[in-house]
C-alpha cells in the first residue's frame, strides 16, 4: 500500500479519534453517576401504573440545583399505558395556564375537568398540566418530544408573558448567554454527562455553586429581572417577538408531523387596573385613578414624567372619564406596549399567534374576544384580573370557556352528551372560599414587592379570626394537604356548608385518581345536594376502580332511577342480584324500575 493511498485512512482515523474518546468519557461519567437527566414525566411512587409530570423539571436547566427558582406543573397523575378509550389533553404554558394563584383545580385543567364531568360524563377524559411559573416558548419547545411520547389526543397552549423575563427570556437574568443560538445549543446539549461536567465546572470556577436562587423573602419576578428595561421597537424587543414566533413554529411544526391538533390561544392582561411597571414609582397612580376628575393631576403628571408608557395610561384614564372607552382601550394598549418592564405581553404576541393559528393542524382559541365580552367596559380590569395577568376566579372560567367552545367545536371528543348553560357552569367551579382566601393571601405577598412596590414590603402579621384562617395557617406551615382536606371538609359539614364540603369530597377523588373510595364519598355527598349528574360521574368511577362491590352497585343503580335512566338501573340490579344470596332488597328494588319502566311505556 502506498503512502498516497495510506492518507486518506490516517485522515480518517484522525478525525474519528477524539469523537471515540468524547464517546468513552461521556460513557465513564454516566458509568460512574456523574450528572443526570431530569424527564418531564416520571412514574409515581405512590401509584404503581401511573406516572406524573416532574415536580423537579425546573433543574434541568440550571447546573446548580439551589440557584433553580422554586417552581413546578401541580401534582396530575395518569395512566403510564393509555387505555383506548382515554382522550388525552395536554396543556402547557406558564403560571396563567397552570393556574396560579388558585392552583390545580383553579386552572384551566380543573375548570375543564369539572365541565367535562357534565358535558361528556360518559368519556374517559385525561387533561394533563404541564405548565408552570417562569418558563416560556423556550422550555415548551424542549418538553414537546417528551410530550408525544405520551401519546395526547390534542394539546392546548396559552403562553407568551413570560417570552421576556421568564428563564431563558431574552431579558432575563436567566438568559443564556450569546442569544437564541446558545440557547438552543444548551437544550440540544444539556443531558450530555460532559456538557454538564464543563458546566459544573464552569460555575465552580465563578462562584456560582454556592448562590441559592430562591431567597424566601424576595418575589420571583423580583429575581428574574433585576431592573431590565426593554425599549418599545429595541432591538432586544424584536428579538423577544422572533424568539416567540420561532420556537411556536418548532413547536406547532412537530405536533403536525405526528398529526396532534394543537388549540393556540391568543392573551389577555390586565389593561385599566395595572399602571406601567416601568413608572411605579415615579407616579402617584393610587391618587390619579382615586380622583373624580383627573384632569388637573393629569397635567400635573404628564409634565412630570418623560414616560411614553405613563402618558399613554394617564391618556387612557382621562377617556375613561369622559366615557371615550373605545379610545381609553387603545391607549391602555400602548400602556402596556410601551412599558419597558415587560411583564406582560406586547400585542405584537397576538399577531404572531393569528398568524400561526392559520396553520393546518392549528386552531384560534379567542380568549380576548370573550373576556371583553365579559368586562364591563370591554376593557380588561380587576373584574378578570388579579393583578397584570393572572386571572380572577372569574378570569380562570372565562380562559376555560374560551378553550371549552374550541373543545366542543373540533369535534374531537364527540356529539356533545349533555348541553350545560354558562350561569350553571360557573357555579360549578371546583374552588372553595377557602381557595380563594388562600389565592388573596398569595397575591398579596406578590404584590408587596417588586415590580409592584419599589422596594419589598412585608406584609402585616395575619391574625386569624376564624376556623378557616387558622387552616390557612397550617397551609402556609405546610400540613398535607390531604390531612387539610379531610379537615376542610369536617368545618364545612359542621357548618352545614354540604355544597362546599361536595366540592373538596370531588376535588379529593380527582387527585386520588385510583381510589373507589374517595369517589364513593364525592358521589354520596352530591346525592345529598340533590345534583345526581354529579353524584353518577363519581359512582361510575367508584364502580369501575372496583367493579365488585355490591354497594357501589346498588348506588349507581339508584342515581339511575333518579336520573330516569331506568334500563341502566334494571341492568345494574339484575348484575347484583346474581352474586347475592339474600337477593329480597334487590328483588324489592327491581320490582320499583319494572314497574317505573310500564309507566314509561304506558305514557
Amino acid at each position: 500500500m502506498t503512502t498516497r493511498t495510506t492518507r486518506p485512512v490516517f485522515y480518517l482515523i484522525a478525525i474519528i479519534i477524539p469523537f471515540v474518546l468524547l464517546g468513552l468519557a461521556e460513557v465513564g461519567l454516566r458509568t460512574f453517576g456523574f450528572g443526570k437527566t431530569v424527564p418531564l414525566f416520571v412514574e409515581s411512587a405512590d401509584m404503581p401504573g401511573y406516572l406524573q409530570t416532574n415536580p423537579n423539571i425546573i433543574q434541568r436547566y440550571f447546573a446548580n440545583p439551589n440557584a433553580a427558582p422554586n417552581v413546578s406543573p401541580d401534582t396530575v397523575f395518569f395512566q403510564k399505558n393509555k387505555a383506548e378509550t382515554t382522550f388525552r389533553i395536554v396543556v402547557q404554558g406558564g403560571s396563567t395556564a397552570a393556574g396560579f394563584p388558585y392552583g390545580r383545580f383553579g386552572s384551566l385543567q380543573g375548570m375543564l375537568e369539572q365541565r367535562f364531568k357534565r358535558t361528556y360524563p360518559h368519556k374517559n377524559i385525561e387533561v394533563i398540566n404541564t405548565a408552570m411559573a417562569a418558563v416560556n416558548s423556550y422550555t415548551l419547545m424542549d418538553f414537546v418530544d417528551e410530550i408525544i411520547e405520551i401519546e395526547p389526543d390534542l394539546i392546548l397552549i396559552y403562553a407568551g408573558h413570560n417570552e421576556y423575563l421568564g428563564v431563558m427570556g431574552v431579558g432575563s437574568t436567566f438568559a443564556a448567554r450569546g442569544g437564541r443560538s446558545a440557547t438552543l445549543a444548551f437544550l440540544l446539549l444539556k443531558d450530555l454527562r460532559l456538557y454538564q461536567l464543563v458546566q459544573t465546572l464552569y460555575t465552580w470556577w465563578n462562584g456560582e455553586l454556592s448562590k441559592d436562587g430562591n431567597e424566601p423573602s424576595r418575589s420571583l419576578m423580583s429575581k428574574v429581572a433585576k431592573g431590565q428595561h426593554i425599549a418599545y421597537d429595541s432591538p432586544l424587543y424584536h428579538k423577544g417577538i422572533e424568539q416567540f414566533r420561532d420556537n411556536l413554529k418548532v413547536i406547532l411544526s412537530k405536533y403536525k408531523a405526528q398529526q396532534i391538533p394543537v388549540l393556540l390561544a391568543n392573551l389577555v392582561s390586565n389593561e385599566q387596573d395595572q399602571p406601567p411597571f416601568s413608572s411605579i414609582g415615579k407616579v402617584d397612580w393610587q391618587q390619579a385613578v382615586k380622583s373624580s376628575d383627573l384632569s388637573t393631576e393629569q397635567i400635573h403628571l404628564l409634565n412630570k414624567t418623560d414616560d411614553d408608557a405613563s402618558k399613554a395610561y394617564l391618556s387612557a384614564l382621562s377617556f375613561v372619564n369622559n366615557r371615550k372607552f373605545n379610545e381609553a382601550l387603545e391607549q391602555f394598549i400602548n400602556a402596556k406596549d410601551l412599558d419597558q418592564l415587560r411583564f406582560r405581553a406586547p400585542s405584537a404576541f397576538n399577531q404572531v399567534i393569528s398568524d400561526l393559528a392559520a396553520e393546518d393542524g392549528v386552531s384560534l382559541v379567542n380568549v380576548e374576544q370573550l373576556y371583553r365580552q365579559d368586562s364591563r367596559l370591554g376593557i380588561i380590569d380587576q373584574q378578570l384580573m388579579l393583578e397584570h395577568v393572572h386571572p380572577t376566579l372569574r378570569g380562570y372560567f372565562i380562559l376555560a370557556e374560551s378553550f371549552y367552545t374550541a373543545i366542543k367545536n373540533t369535534g374531537l371528543i364527540g356529539d356533545e352528551y349533555t348541553s350545560v348553560t354558562r350561569q350553571k357552569a360557573w357555579l360549578d367551579v371546583p374552588v372553595t372560599e377557602f381557595d380563594e382566601a388562600w389565592a388573596q393571601l398569595k397575591i398579596k405577598q406578590l404584590k408587596s414587592d417588586y415590580p409592584f412596590k419599589v422596594k419589598f414590603e412585608p406584609l402585616p402579621e395575619f391574625t386569624p379570626r376564624s376556623e378557616i384562617d387558622y387552616l390557612l395557617i397550617e397551609r402556609a406551615q405546610g400540613i398535607d394537604w390531604i390531612a387539610q382536606q379531610k379537615k376542610l371538609i369536617s368545618i364545612y359539614k359542621a357548618n352545614k356548608q354540604l355544597g362546599q364540603a361536595a366540592k373538596v369530597y370531588g376535588v379529593l377523588s380527582d387527585a386520588l385518581i385510583n381510589s373507589p373510595i374517595a369517589a364513593n364519598d364525592a358521589a354520596l355527598i352530591y346525592r345529598q345536594i340533590s345534583d345526581i349528574p354529579i353524584s353518577t360521574f363519581y359512582q361510575r368511577r367508584a364502580l369501575k376502580l372496583d367493579p365488585d362491590n355490591q354497594n357501589y352497585i346498588l348506588n349507581l343503580a339508584h342515581n339511575y332511577f333518579l336520573l330516569k335512566q331506568f334500563d341502566s338501573s334494571l341492568s345494574l340490579l339484575i348484575k347484583a342480584k346474581a352474586k347475592l344470596k339474600d337477593t329480597s332488597r334487590v328483588d324489592f328494588f327491581i320490582g320499583k324500575v319494572e314497574q317505573a319502566i310500564r309507566l314509561k311505556n304506558e305514557n
